[in-house]
């Protein structure tokens, strides 16, 4: 009888030894890093997760306020999850062995986040998005940052591949794009201030094995360079001056307005070129002289107009 019941103890503990390693296989994530609350749903059920725990398949994860967290994938990818967060793990599956297999959908439902990819996404591209309620991310080997509200997104290296029910658009390193809703074709462009200020707060959590964007503060484009075009360029308009009359003896001053794009952020350069000059204030004094003149030896002068010089002041904003 005890032989039986050693061997039906066996039995059980191996039954259960398989049962544990399959839960393990279902498992996806590891929370590298958790400042301030995080919690975890799943089946019913939520509850506060810290540091070193695993995620599996299918859980939705919150960050509240004045937090972050950092998940770390089996394949290596991250995601950085901002505060004021929910990001599902909808289903990720990842066997070295078996690249057949492979498959990683991910929900942003509110919030922003990070992602950098891994191994997964390198060799499995079509097995691998980010969904949100405007539009679906294409991951092509790439670190990128995506927030809602609707959805806006700034490529640091690589590209992505943005498709919504109005078309489809890649966007590669130093470019970003705002779309406003699912039937918004996206395009690359400028992003809102409140997106802005949540990727600049993604882009100062340090990960390991990926390096902190050059630019701390991203603005459109964290890579740096013009949101439409990945470089960085710059235009000003040219200014004008207006003439200033004898009668009146007074001269107006022109100014040119400047706009620059710098450092992948839209940026409102400064006024250019004053088209007030010394010629125009001489030109209007000798006339105010001259007008004196004819009035003191009895002389009637009729409309008499001096013409001042004209400067146009032409600059180009490069930053």
């Amino acid at each position: 009888m005890l032989i039986r019941h050693s061997k039906l103890s066996k039995g059980a503990f191996a039954m259960a030894l398989i049962f544990g390693f399959s839960q393990l296989a279902w498992a996806a994530a590891l929370v590298e890093q958790a400042v301030g609350e995080l919690r975890v749903a799943k089946d019913g059920t939520e509850s506060r997760v810290a540091q070193g725990a695993r995620i599996d398949s299918g859980a939705t994860l919150t960050t509240l306020s004045n937090s972050h967290a950092i998940l770390r994938f089996d394949d290596g990818q991250v995601i950085v999850l901002n505060a004021d967060t929910v990001f599902k793990v909808v289903d990720y599956r990842y066997d070295q062995t078996k690249p057949a297999e492979d498959r990683s959908i991910l929900d942003l439902a509110k919030g922003a986040f990070r992602y950098v990819s891994g191994a997964l996404a390198q060799r499995s591209r079509e097995a691998t998005e980010i969904r949100s309620s405007t539009a679906t991310i294409g991951i092509r080997g790439t670190d990128f940052m995506a927030a809602s509200g609707s959805l806006g997104i700034s490529v640091g290296s690589g590209q992505v591949a943005v498709s919504n029910t109005a078309g489809s658009a890649v966007f590669g390193a130093g470019q970003t794009s705002y779309i406003a809703a699912a039937n918004v074709l996206p395009v690359a462009g400028p992003l809102p201030g409140a997106i802005v200020t949540s990727f600049s707060q993604l882009a100062q959590i340090p990960v390991v094995g990926a390096p902190l964007p050059a630019n701390p503060n991203p603005g459109p484009g964290y890579g740096g360079g013009n949101a439409a075009t990945g470089t960085t360029t710059g235009s000003a308009t040219t200014g004008s001056a207006t003439t200033s009359t004898a009668a009146t003896g007074t001269a107006s001053t022109g100014t040119a307005a400047a706009t620059g794009t710098a450092a992948g952020a839209s940026a409102s350069g400064v006024a250019v070129g004053t088209m007030a000059t010394a010629a125009t204030a001489a030109g209007v004094a000798a006339a105010a002289a001259a007008a004196l003149a004819a009035a003191a030896s009895g002389g009637e002068s009729q409309n008499s107009v001096a013409t001042t010089s004209t400067s146009t002041s032409t600059a180009t904003s490069t930053q």
